[in-house]
């Protein structure tokens, strides 16, 4: 598991990586946000899942630093998700109290 807190002005937002066999998950939450979104991608074998994994993870620290504006953070989330995470499996679960 691999996790990232980015401070924005208003917010600290969690980004959070997680391998489970052959599925790689990456959930994007915030204590101010009403849910939790998860991205996830099934592979065939978890070789695949942990090459999965680590590419996510680099994409993620290229494009984040621990302290971001909120738009620069909000620009970069939407890229990641348009262009890297278009064909993951997109889910959201309700923020546990």
């Amino acid at each position: 598991m691999i996790k990232l807190q980015i401070e924005s002005p208003t917010t600290t937002y969690d980004l959070q990586i997680l391998t489970d066999k052959t599925t790689v998950a990456l959930s994007v939450s915030a204590s101010d946000l009403p849910t939790v979104t998860n991205f996830s991608l099934t592979t065939v074998d978890e070789d695949m899942a942990r090459y999965f994994e680590n590419y996510i993870a680099a994409q993620v620290a290229s494009r984040f630093q621990p302290k971001m504006a909120n738009t620069q953070f909000l620009s970069e989330l939407q890229t990641l998700v348009s262009t890297l995470l278009a064909n993951w499996q997109a889910s959201a679960t309700p923020l546990d109290d």
